[in-house]
C-alpha cells in the first residue's frame, strides 16, 4: 500500500512537471507572437508617420497655390466625394458658428 501511494505520487509529480513544461512553452509562444505583432505595428506606425511628414513637407513647400492645385485636381478626379466633403465641412462650420450660448 505504501509502495502504491509512492508510485501514485511519483506519477502525479511527473504529470505536474509535464503540464508545467507545456504551459511554459505555450506562454513563450504567445509572448513571441505578441512581440512579432508589436514589431509589425511599430513598423506600420513609423511608415505612416514618415508619410505624414512627407505630405506636410510637400504642402509647406507648395504653399497655398499647391494646395489649391491639389484640391482642384481631387475635385476633378472625385467630384461626388469632394461635394460630400464640402457639404460636411459646411454643416460643421454652420453649426459651430451659429451655436447659441445657454446661460
Amino acid at each position: 500500500m505504501v509502495q502504491d501511494n509512492k508510485e501514485y505520487l511519483d506519477e502525479l509529480s511527473r504529470a505536474g512537471e509535464r503540464l508545467g513544461h507545456r504551459a511554459a512553452q505555450k506562454i513563450g509562444e504567445a509572448a513571441e507572437a505578441a512581440g512579432r505583432k508589436v514589431d509589425a505595428t511599430m513598423e506600420t506606425m513609423s511608415a505612416a508617420t514618415q508619410s505624414a511628414r512627407d505630405s506636410l513637407e510637400g504642402l509647406r513647400k507648395e504653399g497655398w497655390d499647391g494646395m489649391r492645385r491639389t484640391a482642384m485636381a481631387y475635385t476633378r478626379k472625385e467630384p461626388l466625394a469632394a461635394l460630400m466633403l464640402a457639404l460636411g465641412v459646411g454643416i460643421c462650420l454652420g453649426c459651430w458658428l451659429t451655436k447659441r450660448q445657454v446661460g
